[in-house]
């Protein structure tokens, strides 16, 4: 029997969305010339990308036209025929001002106003391999029009879906999110007119929900992989925490303790001061999972101090990147380095590289030479970026910081800590008590055969594990003091551990130490031909550690929590 959970995911926090309910972008889907019918009416909608005969898209998810979907038109329906370079109506009576939404099942017009009834409920719909999101939208013309273009009244949930279990696909039943303060569906009124919403209804309910059913269809997350669905919802007015339910099994009745699935949320919507991705809201939070016949389990994304008042969440694994197909991730687990594999470094490798030259992100911008993250020359003053030797990875917005690239398995924005953040993180937070250690910050041991550190969250509880760790806080002590086994280690990952692996150190093509020393890089300059990072050995943790800026380095990246 196939094992079922709900994964929880409370607290997101999130920010007030101020201004109209509806949403406009930055430029409209929209030739000068088309090819429709004579006295058809064209449909057409606001976005931040083009395409033709399409609606919108919403980070990557297809919102298009297709010639099932309804709009109602002054209270009569019309069916949408979808042309070859465009998509219209025939029919309309456009002697008169138009007042017009989608999807017609769930709009009434009276006069000038238009009543959207949003669902509480959806049907999975996916067409070509893409989610078809029918995402509410209204319209107004003046008499005579021969357009009709549409704006969005709402926003989407997009829940992050990550199958970490490499065993076998995960599939989905059923996504819930929910607001404690705000609601999310419901009946909504507006008046489309050319200045926008005159109208921003109020609601009685304190709560609301909306769910995404599955029940028709076979969706799945593939085994180490992740899926993005989208859930219409309305836009939040001011402060409000959201919560996302899943349910789901994973393939051949294989145990959900033998793997991992994790998820995350975030607010994508269109805003004519900004592009789409750079108003998304991203929100981490604590998730329970509930195996059939077994006792909840507690899976939480755990916070670090970095500082006073700054905390953060760190990355699943070390980053890697792939030449041949340009493209960056997160190592599938901690452990997971890729040694010697870097001295294959170049342009045309198609295999995960993860030791990189300081400040190597990719971004022709960073004014750096050598600024590929293949870059393999041994020549320090390569690796300066902006011209001076002061400046750090927080130059010009962050460019030259491997975080500011899109990472295909994970979510969010992320970035590199910096050599005070990395020190106060190790040596001056306040922590948790373990074995009798108060402010347990790390601990050096070799996990599932792997050499390391292992670092404690701000608040953290001990696991019952076969074995009693010691040399707590002890930079000195060797990675053999403390041999964790790979079902120990779960546990610890699971109550919010994280793990630096010895990935080594990169010099030119030549790669050393793969399993016994830890470069990692922080953010932070020191001289014209070094930088700080993190330097760990079997007698020894060190940060600062100067580096040259030349040699590859393990890097991890972590997304601000506060």
């Amino acid at each position: 029997m196939n094992s079922k959970f709900t994964s929880h995911l409370a607290s997101l926090a999130v920010a007030a969305l101020s201004g109209l309910l509806l949403m406009t972008a930055c430029e409209k889907e929209k030739e000068d010339t088309v090819n429709i019918p004579e006295g058809a009416l064209r449909i057409s909608a606001e976005s931040t990308h083009g395409s033709n005969g399409s609606k919108t898209t919403v980070n990557g998810t297809a919102v298009y036209w297709t010639t099932d979907d309804a709009i109602n038109v002054n209270g009569t329906t019309a069916t949408v025929v979808v042309g070859e370079d465009a998509a219209y109506l025939t029919g309309i009576d456009n002697s008169d001002a138009m007042y017009a939404g989608f999807p017609a099942g769930i709009i009434s017009v009276s006069g000038s106003n238009i009543t959207i009834n949003i669902p509480s409920s959806y049907s999975y719909d996916e067409r070509e391999g893409r989610q078809k999101l029918d995402l509410p939208m209204v319209a107004y013309a003046e008499a005579n029009s021969t357009e009709l273009q549409f704006k969005h009244v709402c926003a989407a949930i997009q829940v992050n879906v990550n199958n970490a279990y490499n065993g076998a696909d995960f599939f989905l039943e059923k996504i819930t999110v929910s607001s404690n303060s705000h609601p999310l569906c419901g009946t909504v009124t507006v008046s489309p007119n050319p200045l926008g919403v005159s109208h921003i209804p109020t609601y009685s309910a304190s709560t609301a929900s909306v769910t995404m059913n599955f029940d028709d269809v076979e969706v799945s997350v593939a085994a180490n992989g992740s899926k993005s669905i989208q859930i219409p919802v309305l836009l939040t007015l001011g402060s409000s925490t959201i919560s996302v339910d899943i349910e789901g099994h994973y393939a051949n009745g294989a145990d959900f303790g033998s793997g991992r699935v994790d998820a995350a949320a975030k607010i994508v919507y269109h805003n004519s001061s900004a592009t789409l991705l750079e108003r998304a809201k991203v929100y981490p939070a604590p998730c329970t999972i509930r195996v059939s016949g077994s006792p909840a389990i507690t899976k939480t994304y755990p916070k670090f101090s970095i500082s006073g008042s700054e905390k953060v969440y760190f990355s699943r694994g070390n980053l890697q990147y792939t030449a041949s197909s340009d493209t960056w991730q997160f190592a599938s687990s901690q452990t997971e380095i890729r040694g010697t594999a870097n001295n294959n470094i170049s342009e045309s490798y198609s295999s995960p590289i993860d030791l990189f030259g300081w400040g190597t992100s990719g971004n022709d911008g960073t004014g750096a030479t050598a600024y590929l993250p293949y870059s393999s020359s041994l020549t320090n003053s390569e690796y300066i970026v902006g011209g001076s030797a002061s400046n750090d990875l927080t130059y010009n917005d962050n460019i030259a910081d491997w975080g500011s690239n899109s990472i295909s398995n994970t979510h969010g924005t992320w970035r590199s800590l910096s050599s005070a953040e990395w020190n106060y993180l190790l040596h001056s937070r306040s922590a948790s008590t373990v074995n009798g250690t108060s402010n347990a910050r790390f601990v050096k041991a070799t996990v599932s055969s792997k050499h390391g550190v292992i670092i404690f969250p701000d608040s953290f509880t001990l696991p019952s594990i076969s074995v009693s760790l010691s040399n707590i806080n002890s930079a000195s002590a060797n990675y053999t003091t403390n041999n964790i086994s790979s079902s120990d280690w779960a546990l610890l990952e699971r109550a919010g551990c994280v793990f630096l692996p010895t990935a080594g150190l990169r010099k030119g093509t030549s790669t050393s130490w793969a399993a016994e020393r830890g470069y990692y890089w922080t953010s932070t300059h020191d001289s014209d031909s070094k930088a700080h990072c993190i330097n760990f050995t079997p007698t020894a943790l060190s940060i600062p550690y100067s580096g040259q800026r030349s040699h590859g380095m393990a890097v991890r990246l972590v997304q601000d929590a506060n």
